[in-house]
């Protein structure tokens, strides 16, 4: 294997890992004990033990840094030395996952730098938060000067869908044609060990004798991002007109109360944060995934993977993930509502995408971390 580097800023082994923290994680487990691979990291040893991982390169975190600084900046300036030496080492791939990450890489001048997409950033900062103050327009020209640089140093650019890819390309047209030759497309897999492992954990299903129709979504309540809101307005209006309808709601975070104090229906249940939802998942008949924006779900490939039916949005790479028109609707509360009807009304409609979807989790099954290191070191 050539000589690797799987580069993190900050850290990578937290309590309650993200979406993304978990593929870094894959690829980090995947790479480790391979000869000629690396991993920098701020994590102590401790931390990495119970992964099976050992950091060669330690980052800082930012302790003297003025504060008014973006994060990214803060550990720029605290671990300028350690930048410089990844900068000196001759790696065939330095491997970072994102944009904020990559600028210390970039602006350090570090060579055969490979930018792993994991989502439209400027697009999440756009539906995230309402307003349009001159700190966010202010974040998003940052972000925008950052992504500039980071593209035009990088090797190589991996996305998870094409839907990012064209996004990024029609955000920066003035380099497009410098830029393009370096985008590659790997979806992500509905099989990665926690999920697989999640799964083994599992053990409550749907009890065939029940005869409520359960709708399930996953999600944190800190910004709108995942469409909370639609699909609290499709839950209140299917509760009133349906009586065996309930809708379980998985997520934490600062808002969630106020979502509970304006949706106090007993059959809309707030579930809170869970570190399984898969649980709640495989004893759903049906999940909805209504994000604004959203690169490559996990919940989605979840869903595929307990082959519990799921719906989603026409936002971001969900359709690539489904390629199914039948589970797709706009993001509006009413056509989520109309889709969660017909699959509760017309169970052979159901059972038709449980089918197409089986097909799909055989097609999105294999490894995804050989997959990535196949594309990094063609």
């Amino acid at each position: 294997m050539n000589r690797i580097l799987l580069y993190s800023s900050g850290i990578i082994a937290e309590e309650k890992p993200t979406g993304g923290e978990l593929r870094f994680l894959e690829l980090a487990g995947y790479l480790a004990g391979k000869e000629g691979a690396e991993l920098c990291c701020a994590d102590g040893e401790t931390a990495l033990r119970p992964y099976g991982l050992h950091a060669d390169v330690h980052m800082k975190k930012p302790e003297h840094a003025p504060r008014f600084l973006p994060e990214e900046a803060r550990i720029l300036l605290d671990n300028r030395s350690t930048l410089k030496h990844i900068a000196r080492s001759a790696y065939d791939a330095v491997i970072a996952f994102d944009v904020p990450p990559a600028i210390g890489l970039s602006l350090n001048g570090v060579r055969n730098m490979v930018l792993m997409i994991r989502k439209d950033m400027i697009g999440y900062e756009r539906v995230k938060s309402s307003g349009r103050g001159w700190k966010k327009r202010l974040r998003i020209l940052y972000q925008w000067a950052c992504e500039g640089i980071c593209l035009r140093k990088a090797r190589q650019v991996i996305c998870q869908c094409a839907y990012d890819r064209d996004v990024i390309l029609n955000r920066h047209r003035l380099i497009k044609g410098q830029i393009l030759p370096k985008f590659r497309i790997q979806i992500n897999n509905c099989d990665p060990s926690w999920i697989v492992r999640r799964a083994e954990l599992t053990t409550e299903e749907k009890d065939k004798e029940d005869d409520r129709f359960r709708v399930c979504f996953v999600g944190g309540f800190d910004d709108l991002r995942k469409g909370q809101e639609l699909f609290l307005k499709a839950s209140d209006y299917l509760t009133r007109k349906y009586a065996d309808m309930e809708f379980l709601l998985v997520g934490g975070g600062k808002k969630l109360r106020d979502w509970q104090e304006r949706f106090p229906s007993e059959r809309i249940r707030f579930l809170g944060r869970m570190d399984n939802p898969l649980t709640v998942m495989r004893s759903s008949d049906l999940l909805a995934v209504p994000s604004l924006a959203d690169s490559c779900p996990n919940t989605v490939m979840e869903a595929l993977y307990l082959e519990v039916p799921v719906i989603g949005s026409r936002a971001g790479g969900i359709p690539e993930i489904l390629l199914d028109e039948d589970a797709l609707f706009p993001t509006d509360w009413e056509q989520l509502a109309g889709k969660i009807e017909q699959c509760h009304q017309d169970r052979a409609f159901l059972n038709r995408l449980r089918e197409t979807q089986a097909a799909r989790k055989k097609e999105l099954s294999f490894d995804w971390a050989e997959r990535i290191v196949e594309l990094i070191t063609e």
